[in-house]
């Protein structure tokens, strides 16, 4: 009898740990602080396996391998692969992704098997065109725990999502459901309202679209991910799966999960927004409409196939998405803000037919978009794609030749070499890996227009900044401009990488007072002249070289300043509880040894603790 209370209660206690959530998207999202992360689409190369491609992609020292400066995959989590195989049948590989410092990545769901796929067709014209999602979506998600576990079996969608996730949650953090869910197979998604078919008005017809279903059924599987993965660990994200137009978005807010077309009743009360934290969206510029518009005049297509009309594109695409949240409440205040991943992106490395193309315009694009990834808040970037799917010679269209290597498959593992993509992305990794994007910073820069990019900080309170002259030709990556550093940052000479800086390591001392760009991006430090510190609460600390501590404050406020050594140790009280006044406020510094610091600031009883390197003349 003891024996039987025993396993009572162990079952009872497997069952409860995975209680119900009582909250969706719409109540909260938790905020993500992690470092921003620079993914990969990793693919399917045989005779390599996803372990090796994870360490050709990552780098692993031990083996010889530099990598490419990835540090976060997407991989694919077909249900009917891992109910051929078993659920565990990745662990080795997931495990091999954790010793690689892949630990945050994004894993997107989908694609039953033939047993467990709705049969139903919903193509008059078509009776062989059967539907892409799940049977028995409609069942319920839970049940009292018949089958020993909390979901209902019956719903074989849940079941999945139950298991892929109870497998694999220590390592992926953001959940996709589905793989471009919108892709559209009638030129209907694109259009605009008014026009005939489109799908701000209407509901894709399902024959016209991936699932090969009533739009509904897409918030269906949204609302049993959320429900399931949150049940599991709240702290996991549901994605959307990386969406590319606008208009399906819209089509997932304006409507419930309900099969009768969406419409709210009590059993059906929200809409898909409630049921995920995350928009991830794919971007291609060179096919979207992003560099070539139409003309009357010259009755025919204008273009501007250039990286930063494409990076525009990718920026636009992204504003595109925010508006349709803000459409329907998702800015902060009536519903919670969404998080940010794009999952698919790039531009081709060379041209076909009227696309763009070119290794520059690629490098380039590749680098320019990452700052603008992180500008725009985004948390992660997976590139499109791991290696060429073809040889330069063999390529028959510009998806062939979008990898970070060129061709490796049938080569043995190993044998393997970077693209020009490849090394831009390492070097971009490289130097700003674990450094934020400083919009302040990037600010006192006073970029003119010819010129773009930021400012980014790292834990230590120093900068690196990605500057280029803005590309503005017709198939061309060739311009230059000029920008002085200004004098607020009291830099002489600079410290300047270019986009191949992770394969030559060269490091080139400039003027700060006269820096040349182009078009390809370059990387600059400072050279041992000056700390300038971004505190968070303080809007800008500087230490000059005349031995004294600037302090510019946006508001009056009281402030209290510490000089602490890099063991937390008081060396200097500078400002004790002063109520200043806005401005520009100088206290002597009186410390002449170089050093590593920590300036500790409270204003308004708001404290931050800042360690930096402090350069001392």
């Amino acid at each position: 009898m003891r024996f039987q209370l025993v396993l009572f209660f162990l079952f009872f206690s497997q069952l409860t740990s995975y209680a119900q959530v009582d909250y969706t998207a719409n109540d909260k999202i938790l905020p993500y602080y992690g470092d921003f992360r620079y993914g990969v689409n990793l693919g399917y190369y045989p005779p390599w396996q996803d372990h090796q491609l994870a360490e050709i992609a990552a780098g692993d020292e031990s083996m010889g391998l530099k990598g490419v400066g990835v540090n976060s995959v997407r991989p694919a989590l077909f249900e009917h692969f891992f109910d051929y195989w078993g659920y565990d049948v990745r662990k080795e590989a997931f495990d091999r992704y954790e010793s690689l410092g892949m630990t945050e990545n994004v894993g997107f769901l989908g694609y039953p098997s033939d047993e467990h796929r709705d049969k139903t067709t919903f193509c008059p014209n078509n009776e062989n065109r059967e539907t892409a999602v799940f049977k028995n979506l409609y069942e319920p998600i839970w049940d009292n725990g018949e089958n020993g576990t909390p979901v209902n079996d019956e719903n074989y969608y849940a079941i999945y999502v139950y298991r892929i996730v109870n497998q694999y949650k220590g390592q992926i953090r953001f959940w996709e459901v589905w793989n471009e869910p919108d892709f559209d197979y009638a030129s209907n998604a694109w259009k605009n309202p008014g026009d005939d078919g489109n799908w701000w008005e209407n509901m894709p017809l399902p024959c016209s679209y991936a699932l090969q279903a009533p739009a509904e059924y897409y918030n269906r599987i949204l609302r049993i991910s959320y429900e399931v993965i949150k049940s599991i660990d709240p702290s996991l994200y549901v994605a959307t799966g990386g969406l590319g137009y606008p208009s399906f978005l819209d089509v997932i807010l304006r409507n419930t999960d309900n099969p009768d077309g969406g419409k709210v009743t009590a059993e059906y009360p929200l809409s898909g927004g409630a049921y995920f934290d995350v928009l991830s969206f794919h971007s291609y510029p060179h096919i979207d409409g992003s560099v070539r518009q139409w003309s009357n005049e010259i009755w025919g297509f204008q273009y501007d196939r250039h990286s930063d009309a494409a990076v525009a594109g990718f920026v636009k695409r992204k504003r595109e998405f925010e508006e349709v949240l803000m459409k329907y409440g998702y800015n902060g205040q009536q519903y919670p803000k969404k998080e940010w991943i794009c999952t698919e992106t790039t531009v081709p490395r060379v041209k076909f037919e009227d696309n763009m193309g070119s290794e520059l315009a690629h490098t380039n694009y590749i680098i320019k978009s990452l700052v603008a990834a992180q500008k725009e808040e985004l948390h992660q970037y997976h590139i499109y794609t791991m290696a060429d799917s073809k040889t330069v010679a063999d390529a028959n269209g510009p998806y062939d030749l979008m990898g970070l290597f060129y061709a490796i498959q049938d080569v043995e593992p190993y044998q393997h070499t970077p693209t020009v993509g490849g090394i831009a992305y390492k070097t971009t990794s490289e130097l700003l890996y674990g450094w934020r994007y400083d919009a302040e910073q990037t600010a006192r820069l006073k970029l003119p227009s010819t010129i773009d990019g930021g400012a980014f900080r790292n834990t230590k309170g120093e900068f690196t900044y990605v500057l280029w002259a803005k590309t503005t030709t017709d198939e061309s990556e060739l311009i230059s401009a000029t920008l002085t550093f200004p004098k607020i940052f009291n830099f002489k000479k600079l410290e300047r990488m270019e986009w191949n800086f992770s394969e030559t390591k060269e490091v080139k001392k400039v003027s700060a007072l006269y820096v040349q760009l182009n078009g390809s991006p370059s990387f600059f430090r400072a050279s041992n002249e000056a700390a300038v510190i971004s505190t968070g609460l303080s809007p800008f600390i500087r230490l000059d070289g005349t031995n004294s501590l600037s302090l510019l404050l946006p508001k009056a406020s009281i402030v209290s300043v510490n000089i602490l050594n890099n063991k937390g140790v008081l060396i200097k009280n500078l400002v004790a509880s002063r109520d200043l006044s806005s401005g520009t406020h100088q206290f002597p510094f009186l410390i002449k040894k170089p050093g590593v610091y920590i300036i500790q600031t409270e204003i308004d009883g708001k404290k931050a603790l800042k360690k930096v390197v402090l350069p001392i003349k």
